[in-house]
């Protein structure tokens, strides 16, 4: 007669086993959790501090290029005053070549003896001298009419006008007074007009 095989029965899971797998999964889980919060927050600190440096090496830079920048316009403007001081020098010796052209063609009066070709050929010179400087920007100006300026003026006497508009004006002019840009290179030679308030005859 044949035995009949009995059939192995399942075993049986302990659930306090389960529940202590469960438990050891947790724990390993929140572990692995801990640790990558903790790499995070070190690479966001390195982060930050590279941000920080780089702000820092921006913020250096940017000065550095501000203190370049002004001092390149500081050497921009003394050379400008420089080169601006040389050509004073060398307009303002011009002028006395040009005083001593005027003396002597004044000196060069009808009826005094000097040869006609050279007093024309010495204003023909005057006259290309004083283009070259009015190309070099030099301006003249006489000031008659001008309310006498000091910085402009150079008043040698004061002459009585009838009327008070005149008054502290210039009204004759000696030599003429030069400009060179916005400087006076020399101040014209004036009369200066005083009112005194009595009737002119």
């Amino acid at each position: 007669m044949a035995k009949h095989k009995q059939e192995a029965e399942p075993a049986s899971v302990d659930p306090a086993d389960e529940h202590a797998q469960d438990d050891a999964k947790t724990i390993e889980l929140k572990a692995r959790v801990a640790d990558l919060e903790q790499k995070l927050g070190e690479a966001q600190r390195r982060a930050d501090e590279a941000s920080e440096q780089t702000r820092s090496y921006a913020a250096a830079f940017d000065k550095a290029r501000q203190e370049f920048n002004a001092a390149k316009d500081r050497m921009a403007r003394e050379h400008e005053r420089s080169l601006k001081r040389d050509q004073v020098k060398a307009v303002a010796g011009l002028l006395a070549v040009l005083d001593n052209m005027d003396r002597s063609l004044e000196s060069a009066k009808p009826g005094v003896a000097v040869a006609e070709s050279f007093v024309d050929g010495v204003k023909i010179i005057r006259q290309q001298l004083d283009q070259a400087l009015a190309s070099m920007g030099l301006v003249r100006f006489d000031g008659l009419g001008e309310r006498f300026d000091p910085l402009r003026h150079q008043a040698i006497t004061t002459l009585p006008v009838a009327s008070e508009a005149q008054d502290n004006t210039v009204v004759h002019s000696v030599s003429a007074g030069c400009l060179f840009g916005d400087e006076v290179v020399r101040p014209a030679t004036v009369v200066v007009g005083k009112f005194t308030g009595e009737t002119m005859n």
